[in-house]
């Protein structure tokens, strides 16, 4: 009979075919209970992202700890009921047995996915790893082992940072909608051109005293034929096309022209903060933007900020380490955004002149309910607020969660409680004038 003990991997990064043959048949097993009573078994496929992070800064071993320290907390959320079996460094087989409805399985990936993202405490320091989770049930997507198996690995091939995903079922790689990709790479080389794009402004505001210190510009696009496309659709198509790096100057341009304009007519904004993707960053050429911009230039009380995900600032290059040091001196800030969703050590990161650290609103969301994580932001603010970094609370919706974060000091809180994202007309209503 298959155990979770007897399952173990104990590190090793290749697939043992003994331990799939043993998964099979557990598999086997449930598919057959499920059969008799009418209901439903899931297979689940879990990678840990972030470990090679771990292991360049902690060293292998101690990232086999962590990794092992992880595999208890996935066996805990599991239940007694459900079998986890590593087999690999960072992936792990999940089987869940006795399902009643269909919907119960995405709850659990939805359930592993939020357990495992959590801070991991390791050696006094708080970790936090990426998740994804592909996902194939029983007799929806497969009535045979392999067919699961099979089927929950290409979910898992399905997930991925590019797009933001952290878990996709079978059904949905088997509908995916190719058509609407080659549509969307088609109608990029027109976005520009025809107008199609469009930026909206964030507000974030001080939570001590209510004051507007900043905005954050988000990018939308508008198509005649598909609509309102979300950026977490075509963001990842034109970083594969390269139309990320002529999409990323024009909101360059557009941002900054805007933000000349309110200092024009009077409005005060201190801050304006613009998303950077990674080409950008390691393809060269965002130097020569901003020169040609004249950042540097800016009228004295107006600041541009470029936000950089966690990943993409870890795992920088000494080309990009270079540039990002260029940018600091030309008088640019940068923030870390989504800081909690992959890899998070600030002592590692204080290498990178980082002056900004953007909580991710999936640390923002159970902070009033969740003592563990009122108590990891605190710390986070603690160690930030000593490397002079400020703080951003991303997500807020919740009167209790502004409260407790400003009763936390932080600095600053942006999301739908305090302001929705706004056009430029929108933005002016918002803005004191001086």
């Amino acid at each position: 009979m298959l155990t979770q003990e007897g399952i173990s991997n104990d590190g090793q990064t290749q697939v043992d075919l003994a331990r799939i043959s043993r998964i099979q048949s557990k598999i086997g097993e449930y598919i057959r209970r499920a059969a008799k009573s009418n209901g439903h078994m899931a297979v689940l496929f879990v990678e840990l992202g972030g470990m090679q992070d771990v292991a360049r800064v902690l060293g292998r071993a101690d990232a086999r700890m962590l990794a092992s320290q992880a595999t208890r907390r996935l066996r805990s959320a599991v239940g007694e009921d459900g079998v986890v079996a590593p087999i690999a460094a960072d992936t792990m087989v999940v089987l869940v047995p006795d399902l009643k409805h269909a919907d119960d399985a995405t709850l659990t990936a939805d359930s592993i996915h939020m357990e495992m993202t959590r801070a991991h405490l390791f050696r006094g320091e708080a970790y936090f790893l990426q998740c994804s989770v592909g996902l194939a049930m029983y007799p929806e997507h497969g009535r045979t082992p392999e067919r699961l198996l099979n089927n929950a690995d290409a979910a898992l091939c399905r997930t991925g940072e590019s797009t933001g995903d952290h878990f996709k079922s079978y059904d949905a790689v088997e509908h995916a909608n190719n058509t609407e990709r080659l549509l969307i790479k088609t109608a990029l080389h027109q976005a520009i051109e025809g107008g199609e794009l469009q930026l909206r402004y964030q507000p974030r505001f001080s939570t001590q005293t209510g004051a507007l210190l900043g905005a954050e510009v988000l990018l939308r696009w508008f198509n005649p034929v598909l609509g309102n496309v979300p950026p977490a659709d075509f963001i990842p198509v034109a970083e594969d096309t390269g139309h990320i790096m002529e999409i990323g100057r024009w909101v360059l341009q557009q941002a900054m022209s805007q933000y000349r304009t309110w200092k024009a007519e009077g409005y005060i904004l201190p801050a304006l903060s613009v998303n950077i993707s990674g080409p950008q960053l390691e393809r060269g050429g965002l130097l020569d933007t901003l020169e040609q911009l004249e950042v540097s230039k800016l009228p004295e009380g107006m600041l541009l900020e470029l936000e950089l995900t966690e990943r993409l600032l870890v795992g920088s290059t000494a080309r990009s380490r270079d540039t990002l040091e260029a940018l600091n001196n030309r008088g640019v800030r940068l923030a870390i955004d989504d800081f909690g969703t992959g890899y998070s050590a600030l002592s590692y990161l204080t290498e990178l002149p980082v002056s900004v650290v953007k909580l991710d609103h999936s640390l923002v969301r159970n902070i009033h309910r969740s003592d563990e994580s009122a108590t990891l932001v605190k710390s986070i603010l603690a160690l930030a607020h000593d490397l002079n970094m400020q703080v951003v609370a991303e997500g807020v919706e919740e009167e209790d969660q502004l409260s407790l974060l400003r009763e936390l000091g932080c600095d600053e809180v942006q999301g739908f409680l305090v302001a929705t994202p706004a056009t430029a007309e929108g933005m002016e209503k918002l803005l004191p004038r001086g």
